[in-house]
């Protein structure tokens, strides 16, 4: 189960630019668990993912969000992309000179890991 963690965390730290929503499922496409009708589903504005109201903790301004997404209000992300996210903007607020910008926008995975 780590490495699908790791690697579903990989794979979302990695967007930059806005993908599309992916289908509507009978499922959280983060926890795996049916949805019932009476639960609050949405789709990640980062992923894209259908994901349930348990795998859904908050919304981001969109100044959370890549430069080349075009969002205009706050928006409901996945678990795993807010902590990405999160990260990201406090890894670049901190940083007060980049050397290596790669490597200052993505989170460390065992700290992330650590946290699921």
């Amino acid at each position: 189960m780590v490495s699908e963690d790791t690697s579903i965390y990989r794979l979302l730290a990695a967007i930059s630019r806005q993908p599309q929503l992916a289908p509507s499922r009978p499922w959280c496409m983060q926890c795996k668990s049916p949805l019932r009708s009476s639960e609050r589903v949405c789709h990640c504005r980062h992923c894209g993912r259908h994901v349930c109201g348990g795998c859904t903790s908050r919304t981001l301004t969109p100044d959370f969000f890549p430069k080349s997404f075009i969002i205009s209000e706050a928006s409901w992300v996945c678990i795993v992309c807010e902590n990405i996210l999160v990260s990201r903007k406090e890894n670049l607020s901190n940083s007060t000179s980049i050397t290596n910008p790669a490597s200052s926008l993505f989170v460390d995975e065992d700290e992330f890991l650590h946290h699921c």
